[in-house]
């Protein structure tokens, strides 16, 4: 397996499996499409019929339409407005109804949900590559200056969103702060791993190694060699509120 680019090159069509589902996806240059981790991490996600489920960070929509087709009732947000666009588009290919809003975290969404799932963006960009991919789109990958910055200002807000028996799914890429998140996790949350996986790095970080093989020098992130490739590791969780 090669490093794999973030954004399409031209529209595209893409089938998915998911929970015994088929999904069908309309993918567009200006929407992040689902990485190599969505299936595995989708397939861990328990949702029953009636739940009410909230979708962050929801790009193409795939995660809502899992949900959807689970007999929950969704909502789905994110803080671009051609992801909006896109994920209502495929709920609507899907033949399922999903609610889907523009806005950063929960947006506009008010109470509490039985079900989170935040697939939040945990990359550290070069400055370069952040210009080379303009704001817009840089917005739907950057985590912050550890890569975690979003993540962690995600995971204190969103116990204001649970009840007792919420179930919130999260991935945590090493390619970030992860020890720190972990932490939080582990401050706030009864934490429930999931699954873990070592995925091959996208193409920029292969191009710009160096900034990335200092930051895993100085213990910010975790990247290894697997024949030849730079892969980091994908920690899928279920979080729970603490009994108070």
């Amino acid at each position: 397996m090669q490093t794999q680019n973030f954004f399409l090159d031209r529209p595209e069509m893409r089938d998915y499996q998911l929970q015994g589902h088929k999904i069908s996806l309309d993918l567009h240059p200006d929407v992040f499409p689902p990485s190599a981790f969505v299936v595995p991490f989708a397939q861990n996600i328990q949702i029953n019929p009636g739940d009410r489920v909230a979708d962050i960070g929801t790009g193409s929509g795939i995660l809502a339409v899992m949900a959807a087709q689970q007999g929950a009732e969704v909502w789905a947000t994110d803080t671009s407005e051609a992801s909006v666009r896109n994920a209502k588009e495929n709920a609507h290919k899907n033949q399922v109804d999903i609610q889907a809003f523009a806005g950063s975290f929960f947006g506009p969404l008010k109470g509490k949900f039985d079900v989170i799932i935040a697939n939040l963006p945990q990359e550290i960009l070069p400055e370069d590559y952040k210009l080379d991919l303009g704001d817009d789109l840089s917005q739907t990958i950057n985590g912050g200056k550890l890569g975690n910055e979003i993540l962690v200002e995600f995971l204190k807000i969103a116990p204001e969103y649970m009840h007792a028996t919420s179930k919130l799914y999260i991935n945590v890429g090493s390619l970030s702060d992860f020890k720190s998140t972990f932490q939080l996790i582990g401050q706030n949350y009864n934490a429930r791993m999931i699954n873990s996986y070592a995925l091959p790095n996208k193409a920029f970080v292969e191009k710009n190694i160096a900034f990335y093989q200092q930051l895993n020098a100085e213990g910010k992130i975790h990247i290894f060699q697997e024949d030849g490739i730079w892969k980091a590791m994908v920690y899928p969780f279920e979080l729970k509120l603490k009994s108070a």
